[in-house]
């Protein structure tokens, strides 16, 4: 009989998945990781099947763009190198005025999505085909199916998206001239539209194409961004290299920087306490006690994609303040909010896990000289202004299971 050894660990993990609560799952959008981003995608042949004509283009193009998540996507097709009748004739399709808009149906497979597709166009306008002795309108029309959605989500260097048009139920106005295999003139719905492969969907910056843009189709975020975690709850811990307080009477630095913290659920605050060792300052040996003491951070704003710009408050127990001792020389940080900024990188190819990397570049941090003694640089005691805090270099926040460091969570600005 095969007997599970159930350790702390498996027990760990296996209570945090099960508590968590039942989710309302948002419809599939098409949504991209930052916006606007235009949508651009080129492949190999595709081919209308109308009736007994057949038309095939050897090169075929799609741009579009999109502004937030959206369960629709609006793609205006281009085509050129066409032939019809088993490319026995030259042929063009004009799409002036017309586009494809993609409605995401709903999930078939992990990173598999299905969609319908209408053919929209402007007043008047229609998809026009033209050969030989052969014409053909494609007009408006909705819910034609189906295309195939793939999130390619290997692709470098950001995650796009693959789509397979294999369209029927098409319908089409013929018209029937002298030599043309076409059943009569009228209106026919047995039109079809397919692609011989996936066409892939890249998206990129509308103002610089060379800056990518990782798009897909899955559940938007719900409401402004926040830090995530894969379950909850987690403790983010991060530990660093050298982090420095500028003060009036010069620099204190420590080289050894740890923060910890915990995440219940998804937030746009999250309140880390810091630890520093090893520190200098003024030419002393210095101390830096943060006991009491966390620094909250709060997201203000997406700056790009997988990148958040934070402010950066000091919360403290009543009575508490971080407090700096160096030789003759004392002061301290009390509580404060506002302080800007704070850089926030999603790292979305770390292993095992995705985790947040931070780096703070803080100014006007207000602060209290308590002791300026013998061969002290400050200048006289008390409250003072204009102190800053920054990191060399960013600081890598991890996500764990509280108890259990070694089981890692993915941890997220989304």
């Amino acid at each position: 009989m095969l007997r599970l050894k159930i350790t702390p660990l498996l027990l760990a993990v296996f209570l945090a998945v099960a508590v968590l609560p039942a989710a309302a799952h948002a419809a599939p959008s098409f949504k991209a990781g930052f916006y606007p981003a235009t949508l651009d995608a080129s492949g190999g042949q595709e081919k209308f099947m109308l009736e007994t004509v057949d038309v095939a283009c050897e090169t075929t193009s799609y741009h579009g763009e999109i502004e937030e998540a959206s369960t629709t996507l609006a793609l205006t097709p281009a085509y050129s190198g066409c032939k019809a009748l088993e490319g026995s004739l030259n042929a063009t399709i004009t799409t002036t005025g017309c586009s494809y808009v993609l409605h995401v149906s709903k999930q078939t497979a992990e990173d598999e999505f299905e969609s319908t597709l209408d053919v929209v166009c402007e007043e008047g306008k229609a998809i026009k085909i033209a050969a030989g002795p052969c014409k053909a309108e494609i007009p408006p029309q909705t819910g034609l199916k189906a295309v195939a959605l793939l999130n390619d989500t290997e692709a470098t260097p950001k995650r796009d998206i693959t789509f397979t048009p294999e369209v029927s139920g098409m319908t089409y106005k013929a018209t029937d001239e002298f030599l043309c295999p076409f059943n009569g003139s009228g209106t026919k719905t047995n039109g079809s539209f397919t692609a011989s492969s996936g066409l892939t969907l890249t998206g990129q910056s509308p103002s610089n194409p060379e800056t990518k843009i990782g798009v897909e189709v899955g559940e938007p975020p719900v409401g402004p961004p926040s830090f995530r975690a894969g379950f909850y709850p987690a403790t983010p811990h991060g530990s660093g290299g050298q982090e420095k307080f500028a003060l009036e009477a010069g620099n204190v630095e420590c080289t050894t920087t740890s923060y910890d913290g915990e995440l219940k659920e998804a937030s746009t605050t999250l309140s880390l306490a810091p630890t520093y060792s090893s520190c200098k300052a003024f030419g002393f040996e210095a101390t830096v006690t943060t006991i009491g003491c966390t620094y909250v951070f709060h997201i203000a704003e997406q700056a790009a994609e997988d990148k958040y710009a934070a402010t950066l408050d000091i919360a403290c127990e009543a009575g508490k303040a971080i407090k700096v001792a160096a030789g003759s020389c004392e002061a301290e940080i009390p509580a404060q909010t506002g302080l800007e900024a704070v850089e926030l990188v999603n790292d979305t190819e770390a292993t095992p896990k995705r985790d947040i990397t931070f780096r703070p570049e803080v100014g006007g941090l207000a602060y209290t000289v308590l002791k300026d003694g013998f061969l002290c640089p400050f200048k006289g005691t008390g409250a003072k202004t204009g102190g800053s805090f920054t990191a060399s270099s960013g600081i890598t926040l991890t996500g764990q299971i509280p108890g259990f460091p070694e089981a890692k969570v993915a941890i997220e600005v989304a």
